[in-house]
């Protein structure tokens, strides 16, 4: 084997370890906390490297012993991977995962997918069918609300009909002006 073959060969096999040690996540048994791991797996989930994202925080969420606070975080956020990258079943056992370190977790609705948010409520329905999401109270009440204007509108209605002219002309109005071309 020529010399320049042993070159063309060192590249071919260089090239690809090189990019896999680019592109491996950093994991926090390289000196790195999950507080920090956290931060850089949100920036690839911001990015669209839904991925990245789950695999920087696999090992987060498994440390039993770990900041509970931090573990939330990171369920969510591969919870919200997952949803993101259409892994429903995926995503169902993350969130149940978190709902289990977090009973009483709410998402967030202006901060979280929709599809997220609508996932947890799902799976917080089926382990309490009394659940009402934070917010779908105040919707709950909007229909009532929704059904006392109806009915004052509906008496107006039937006032204005019945009752003939209900504003009384006031004898101290002006006439209306001429319109041009009248």
């Amino acid at each position: 084997m020529s010399p320049r073959s042993h070159v063309q060969v060192g590249r071919a096999i260089l090239l690809p370890v090189l990019f896999a040690m680019i592109a491996a996540p950093v994991a926090p048994a390289f000196g790195q906390g999950c507080a920090s791991v956290l931060d850089d797996a949100k920036e690839q989930y911001t990015y669209g490297r839904f991925e990245e994202a789950i695999a920087l925080l696999s090992s987060c969420v498994e440390d039993q012993n770990g900041d509970p606070t931090v573990r939330q975080e990171a369920y969510r956020v591969i919870g919200m991977a997952y949803v993101a990258m259409s892994m429903e079943m995926e995503a169902k056992i993350t969130i149940q995962n978190l709902l289990d370190l977090v009973p009483g977790y709410e998402p967030d609705p202006e901060n979280d997918r929709p599809g997220y948010v609508e996932l947890v409520r799902e799976l917080k329905r089926e382990s309490d069918p009394n659940y009402v999401a934070l917010g779908e109270e105040a919707e709950k009440g909007g229909g009532m609300f929704k059904w006392i204007a109806g009915g004052v509108v509906a008496v107006l209605a039937v006032v204005l009909l019945i009752g003939g002219d209900p504003l009384p002309e006031d004898p101290n109005l002006p006439d209306p002006p001429v319109l041009p071309g009248r």
